[in-house]
């Protein structure tokens, strides 16, 4: 990283770096690194106590296993890093004499820097892969578009198209790539802050539950930023000429950069590796028995004909299966209830469980997009005539791209 060797350490950017030095390494080490489920586990007790003194809450580590990054536990556990920070940076005032800490700043901003570096390739590799913002599932594209949660939007909007996630991906892979590079690495940080401050944004607009490390991804860009910040001026902001940047080795021996370029050369290889045969076996996944949406065109219950009122919750209205080992089945009300699925081709049956309740439908195809189910369904006989639907028969999935639009197609 490009260092400016007229930094100037006074008392408080002294002071200043020993608190970043010490929060930066305590979050990195407690969130989404190789070793922060051993922190989280020798300093959740501390945790907890501080919610109880100091805030009067209980941190309840329950929240981890949700998926979400912003619960009462993650707020009180940045809370208490932000604390001991500051503790241990009064300490560390007191104790340590020293006027600079140039080597230690060199190697956090190493840190810094492969921090960034393996969360924008995780999330860059995700959306390239199709996998984070997947193309809307069946049960989103029967969703009535208001009941819609604010984050349900957004997964919808950035997975109908391919192409988006894979240049927003690209964003990320770009960022990644500059910023494994020294010199780079402030064109890097440019790159993967304006792809993080979009990220976050939507985390907040959008009620993303990862407004927590969102939020600090950005301050490390800006923190990488700042080291070069009157250069960045100079160029960007005066429009003056700004001398060649202090680029140090974080060590000097030919030895070290050797051991240096050969672990990042075998790292790089590794994971170009690891990616092809992530792509290989994801493109290669065959859909699953019975994939498809299954409009529900006549139901019997009991040899009673339902007819399709929107209050008739007996009645179904659609039928999808999607996912290897799960289907929905949608009331006529628009209520979606999930089963477990396992179909049975040579027999042409499938068993629906849900909880203690497994029912066995058997099925036929009687024509193009014609189908029939029978069987028991919670102890009612039950004689289905349905009509098979692709996702492109929905207008959203259907439409594709235009080059030309003599008036706004705008449904």
């Amino acid at each position: 990283m490009p260092l400016s060797n007229k930094l100037q350490w006074t008392p408080l950017a002294r002071a200043g770096f020993r608190f970043l030095f010490i929060y930066f390494l305590l979050y990195m080490l407690s969130n989404q690194s190789g070793i922060s489920i051993l922190f989280r586990k020798a300093w959740h007790p501390l945790i907890h106590v501080f919610g109880k003194a100091l805030l009067g809450v209980e941190a309840s580590r329950d929240v981890l296993q949700t998926g979400s990054g912003d619960g009462l536990y993650n707020y009180i556990s940045v809370a208490f890093l932000l604390t001991l920070s500051i503790l241990c940076t009064l300490v560390w005032s007191v104790l340590d004499k020293r006027t600079s800490y140039s080597r230690l700043l060199q190697m956090l901003v190493v840190v810094v820097r492969y921090y960034l570096i393996v969360q924008m390739a995780l999330y860059g590799l995700a959306k390239v892969l199709y996998s984070q913002f997947p193309e809307p599932a069946f049960h989103r594209l029967l969703q009535p578009f208001g009941e819609s949660s604010p984050m349900g939007l957004l997964w919808t909007f950035m997975g109908y198209s391919y192409g988006y996630n894979l240049f927003t991906g690209m964003g990320e892979l770009l960022g990644a790539a500059l910023l494994l590079f020294r010199r780079t690495t402030t064109l890097g940080a440019l790159v993967t802050l304006g792809v993080m401050a979009n990220v976050m944004v939507l985390n907040y607009c959008y009620d993303v539950p990862v407004k927590i490390l969102s939020t600090h991804l950005v301050i490390f860009c800006l923190f990488l930023l700042a080291l070069d910040g009157p250069r960045l001026a100079r160029l960007f902001v005066l429009n003056l000429p700004t001398a060649a940047a202090y680029d140090p080795e974080l060590f000097s021996s030919a030895r070290y950069r050797k051991v240096k370029n050969t672990l990042k050369g075998l790292v790089m290889l590794g994971g170009i590796t690891a990616v092809a045969v992530i792509i290989s076996q994801y493109t290669n996944q065959p859909k699953p028995p019975l994939y498809g949406l299954y409009r529900v065109d006549t139901m019997v219950r009991n040899q009673d004909t339902l007819p399709p009122l929107l209050t008739d919750g007996r009645r179904w209205q659609h039928i999808a299966v999607e996912f290897p080992g799960r289907a929905l089945i949608q009331t006529m009300p628009g209520h979606i209830r999930w089963f477990d699925l396992e179909v049975d081709t040579s027999a042409q049956w499938a068993v629906f469980t849900q909880g203690r309740f497994s029912d066995t439908l058997y099925y036929e195809r009687t024509g193009a997009v014609s189908w029939h189910f029978r069987g028991m369904v919670r102890g009612d006989t039950v004689l289905v005539g349905a009509t098979w639907r692709d996702k492109e028969d929905f207008l959203l999935m259907g439409r594709g791209f235009n080059w030309t639009n003599e008036s706004p197609f705008n449904r």
